[in-house]
């Protein structure tokens, strides 16, 4: 057995694409997933999968399965443990652990753009930070997410589709993936 990091993007936002965690825990129990632990109500699940299954078959049957069971197919992020600690490992960041809210990992779908560091670039105001790292951008935002030119462009600089968390659900959904095995 694997253990899987799955990352879902817009589950549970404004009233639409509503996903209670119980309910997704026991639908991908049924579909064969071990250990199915979930972290808050937005879509960070720990699980265990068979041997042999790569990212995309890990996605493609938890899509699957969510539309199947619930009606709406969300994008689904599958990352293996090991790379998850890679991620983790790469965080250019050394201000995470202190401000855990304001350090956020964005999981591209694909290869950001060539690009995609020099647009962002663009819209940093003092203090914040990107960086550009494979498939992965990693973000400070001193003032607040929400309030980033910067962050709210990342999707269309990359040209991919993505989905973030900060640093400090980064580190939940670890420990999650350290008790649960």
């Amino acid at each position: 057995m694997n253990t899987w990091i799955v990352l879902l993007r817009g589950i549970n936002v404004g009233g639409s694409n509503r996903l209670p965690m119980a309910d997704l825990r026991a639908a991908l129990s049924d579909d064969g997933f071990t250990d199915v632990c979930t972290y808050i109500q937005s879509g960070n699940i720990v699980l265990s999968a068979e041997d042999g299954l790569d990212t995309g078959a890990v996605a493609a049957r938890i899509g699957a399965t969510i539309d199947h069971r619930f009606g709406f197919s969300p994008s689904v992020w599958a990352i293996t443990l090991d790379r998850f600690d890679e991620v983790i490992e790469a965080n250019p960041f050394p201000q995470a652990t202190a401000y855990p809210k304001l350090v956020h990992f964005v999981f591209t779908a694909g290869p950001p753009a060539p690009s995609t560091l020099d647009e962002l670039s663009a819209l940093v105001v003092p203090g914040e930070e990107v960086h550009v790292e494979g498939d992965m951008i990693y973000l400070f935002a001193p003032h607040g997410i929400g309030r980033s030119k910067m962050a709210a462009a990342v999707g269309k600089a990359s040209r991919t589709n993505t989905t973030s968390r900060n640093y400090r659900s980064i580190m939940a959904i670890r420990k999650l993936a350290e008790q649960g095995r």
